[in-house]
């Protein structure tokens, strides 16, 4: 379902690096990009997913880093810029 060599978060979330950029998809479309350096896009994108319930505890292990959570207290609240 998902491209080669993608690491499959949950059921219908992935990750993969395509040469600099890593590309997320969901289900078997690409919802977001950023290059592998940039971490507050990393940092925003993953957020999101948590304030969505979508995957907190599955990004932390199958990405293997930690999620601070101070990333994730509502960045609705706060404005996108404190990630950049």
């Amino acid at each position: 379902m998902f491209p080669a060599g993608a690491i499959e978060v949950t059921g219908n979330l992935a990750c993969c690096c395509e040469g600099e950029q890593v590309v997320y998809f969901h289900d078997q479309l690409p919802v977001f990009t950023h290059t592998k350096n940039d971490v507050a896009s990393f940092r925003m994108f993953t957020s999101q997913l948590i304030v969505q319930g979508s995957a907190q505890n599955d990004l932390s292990n199958s990405l293997r880093v930690p999620i601070q959570n101070h990333w994730i207290t509502s960045p609705y609240r706060t404005p996108t810029e404190r990630y950049f």
